[in-house]
């Protein structure tokens, strides 16, 4: 419960989809408004979102591609974007 741990000191919580640039780039304004009280944001995140062989998988977390996993991942990524 970590939204409730943060207010329970008395922060200023937002929590946000940390893969939504507009959402994280809203929240950082927001935060840097708030004035009374200091802000914490929760971006939920999915590791390897967007590419297909490391999506969810936790062995990535911390491991280099290969240089033709590399290669397709940058592939997937593009696709997602356009």
């Amino acid at each position: 419960p970590i939204r409730e741990k943060w207010l329970a000191f008395n922060w200023t919580v937002q929590e946000i989809d940390g893969h939504d640039m507009p959402a994280i780039l809203d929240a950082l304004q927001q935060a840097k408004n708030s004035q009374s009280r200091p802000s914490v944001i929760i971006a939920r995140t999915i590791k390897g979102k967007g590419v297909s062989f490391m999506e969810n998988q936790a062995a990535w977390h911390g491991q280099a591609p290969n240089c033709d996993q590399a290669e397709q991942a940058l592939i997937e990524l593009q696709e997602a974007v356009e």
